[in-house]
């Protein structure tokens, strides 16, 4: 495949936890637990068991919804970076999803909500302790 666009949402646990696309978005660090999921104490692949893991396509699936281009994230080099606020806001922003650039290369993170709309726009590209 020329283009590779990776959404990681459970690493560690389904998911792979390195980055292997030609772009590779990390939503609220691309781990388990998702925002929004419970918490793990539960039968190995059950519904509750794949929140974290279906919720890659479920912000696949928004960004189709959307109108216009959602899912803001910023490159960094690791979800550390990110949460200190430490990248070039001016050069590093794309969308990710259905609108993500075919020219985009790398790792990029952000933020979601934890239930629908997932998407917090520009918002997600900045670091919030979220309850």
């Amino acid at each position: 495949a020329e283009f590779v666009d990776i959404i990681h949402t459970d690493a560690w646990l389904y998911g792979t936890p390195t980055s292997t696309g030609t772009v590779d978005f990390w939503p609220n660090s691309g781990k388990t637990l998702q925002p929004g999921c419970p918490k793990r104490n539960y039968k190995m692949l059950s519904d509750i068991d794949l929140c974290s893991h279906r919720r890659s396509w479920f912000f696949w699936a928004e960004s189709v919804k959307n109108k216009e281009p959602s899912f803001q994230a910023v490159k960094c080099d690791s979800w550390k970076q990110f949460k200190a606020g430490d990248y070039d806001t001016k050069s590093s922003v794309i969308s990710m999803g259905i609108d993500c650039p075919l020219d985009a290369r790398g790792d990029f993170f952000l933020q979601t909500n934890g239930a629908t709309p997932f998407s917090r726009g520009i918002a997600g590209i900045r670091y919030e302790k979220l309850k």
